[in-house]
């Protein structure tokens, strides 16, 4: 596991692109190409890339559209990491 070095000099892991396509609700793939074009924030050792929670939470509230004039307030606090959102099962009916 690789962890990255917080400001209050503790460690908090960093996450893969698996996990972090998870928490994002995107595929992989898309993934994939937010990063290619340094779209999303990730570091890179080597061939592997790994994606730290507290870059992605402020990447997060970058691309929140600003309403009544405040900005969007997401914090990840204690190497906490966001859940994935839930998919619904509901189906459309065909009339």
């Amino acid at each position: 596991m690789i962890w990255a070095c917080l400001k209050d000099h503790t460690l908090t892991p960093l996450l893969d692109a698996k996990e972090t396509a998870k928490i994002l609700n995107i595929s992989e793939r898309s993934l994939w190409t937010l990063t290619n074009n340094g779209t999303i924030p990730h570091i890179r050792f080597g061939r592997s890339i790994r994606y730290d929670p507290s870059d992605l939470a402020r990447w997060i509230t970058k691309q929140k559209r600003k309403s009544a004039g405040k900005p969007a307030d997401l914090t990840v606090t204690d190497g906490a990491v966001p859940q994935p959102v839930k998919k619904s099962k509901r189906r459309r009916r065909r009339g």
